[in-house]
């Protein structure tokens, strides 16, 4: 596992309490039931999708993603994904080590997918600002 890209799901919490969205787990390994204890401990509402092998069958993946009107997301498959199906796509990206060179983007917006906005991670290995103008961003969507 590769950790230097890595998002832990409490950094996502200020996103998670947007109300009027509904947040699908798009994650592809299994991770059901921490997801209904950080549920139940944040009062969030991530839904996880289970007849679905998001590991094993792409073309399930592709159909979720491509069904969702918004993807928050790291550096993964599900990036590359939602890429290149031209789904709307807010991705943060890791700062130093862990930041691909195709992350690198003029004006936040990916040279190689133009559905995905970048959120760069602060030398600091913090997320704290990135995320909150993920929240921007789509607060301003919503209202």
């Amino acid at each position: 596992r590769v950790l230097f890209r890595s998002v832990d799901l409490k950094n996502f919490l200020p996103i998670l309490n947007i109300k009027k969205i509904t947040f699908i787990n798009l994650q592809y390994t299994d991770e059901d039931e921490k997801i209904k204890a950080f549920n139940k401990l944040h009062d969030t509402n991530i839904y996880n999708i289970n007849n679905i092998d998001k590991f094993n069958d792409i073309d399930c993946l592709a159909s979720l993603i491509a069904s969702c009107d918004l993807i928050v997301t790291s550096s993964n498959a599900t990036a590359h994904i939602a890429g290149a199906l031209g789904v709307k796509t807010l991705l943060l990206a890791p700062f130093g080590k862990g930041k691909i060179w195709y992350w690198y983007e003029e004006n936040q917006t990916s040279l190689w997918y133009p559905s995905i906005k970048v959120f760069n991670q602060l030398p600091n290995s913090s997320w704290e600002n990135a995320v909150r103008e993920i929240k921007n961003e789509i607060e301003k969507k919503i209202t």
